[in-house]
C-alpha cells in the first residue's frame, strides 16, 4: 500500500474556487466541526505559467508529437498562451505580491537544462 501525504497538483484551483482542502483537513484533524459549504466559485481557471511556457515551446518546435494523435494548432496555442488577464483566471505560482516562488521555479528549471 502506498501512502502519499502530498496534495494534488490542481489544488490551487480548488482553493481559488473557495474550497480550501488543506484547511478543511486541518479542521478535521483537530476534531473541529466542518460544515458543508456550497458557495464555491464556478467557471474559474488556474494557470501554471511555467508549464504553459514549456507547452508553447513544445508545440512550436513539434516536440513530443505522436503519430495518429491530433497535435495542437500552433496559432491557437500562441493565442491561448497570451490570454494573461481573462476573467476568473488565477495563477498557481506566479504572484506580484510574492514573486520568489516563481523566481525559484524558473531558476530550478534552468538548472535542469
Amino acid at each position: 500500500m502506498e501512502i502519499n501525504g502530498r496534495f494534488w497538483g490542481s489544488l490551487p484551483l480548488a482553493i481559488y474556487a473557495g474550497v480550501d482542502f488543506p484547511y478543511l483537513y486541518y479542521l478535521m484533524a483537530e476534531n473541529k466541526k466542518v460544515e458543508p459549504d456550497f458557495l464555491y466559485k464556478e467557471n474559474i481557471k488556474s494557470r501554471h505559467l511555467l508549464a504553459d511556457c514549456k507547452n508553447l515551446f513544445s508545440v512550436l518546435l513539434d516536440r513530443g508529437r505522436i503519430d495518429g494523435i491530433k497535435y495542437p494548432d500552433k496559432a491557437e496555442t500562441v493565442a491561448n498562451f497570451f490570454k494573461f488577464f481573462e476573467k476568473n483566471l488565477y495563477y498557481d505560482v506566479e504572484s506580484l505580491s510574492d514573486a520568489k516562488p516563481f523566481f525559484m521555479e524558473v531558476v530550478n528549471s534552468l538548472l535542469r537544462l
